[in-house]
């Protein structure tokens, strides 16, 4: 096999093998530039991914911001309304010639007006928390206008009547409630 034609045949089975193996590397390198051009795309497309997302969070952010703007404004604007419209009525209810009387659930005055002061003749501290049964209704009528109380907070009654009331220095008045 060292010389003559086994000599020959080993040389062309080196050189062979040796082309295999330039092309088995050949093959590797264009393999893993494959795997590399691989890599590098999977790595493009997630940062994609993830610069899509936060643009889509900024931009979510951004619609947030500007609707909660929108909505503080137009609160904004209800508050002041709302205001005007309360210290309109205020206005009203202190300038009417009529008595405001202003009740909570236990028929105790929660605000008095000063028409209520000058019919009644109760300043508007000495009626606050006081129950109108003790206040200004007279004894003939207190246990009817506790039925009349009871039917107006459970909505059964709360429309128009007439009855005595008594004022501060004792004077029985004719008056209109309405309810």
């Amino acid at each position: 096999v060292k010389t003559g034609k086994g000599k020959k045949i080993m040389e062309n089975i080196r050189s062979i093998l040796h082309e295999m193996e330039n092309e088995e590397n050949k093959l590797l390198k264009v393999r893993r530039g494959r795997l590399l051009e691989n890599n590098l795309s999977i790595q493009v497309i997630t940062l994609l991914i993830v610069v899509l997302a936060f643009l889509f969070v900024l931009f979510l952010i951004y619609y947030l911001q500007k609707s909660i703007i929108k909505r503080s404004k137009n609160l904004e604007k209800s508050e002041k309304k709302l205001r005007k419209t309360e210290q309109k009525l205020s206005l009203h209810v202190k300038q009417t010639p009529l008595a405001v009387i202003e009740w909570n659930l236990n028929f105790e005055v929660v605000d008095w007006n000063p028409a209520a002061e000058k019919i009644f003749g109760y300043t508007k501290q000495e009626a606050i928390g006081r129950k109108a049964l003790d206040l200004i209704v007279s004894e003939d009528f207190k246990e009817l206008g506790e039925k009349v109380w009871n039917s107006v907070i459970t909505q059964k009654r709360g429309d128009r009547g007439e009855n005595d009331n008594v004022t501060k220095n004792g004077k029985v008045i004719k008056c209109a409630w309405f309810n």
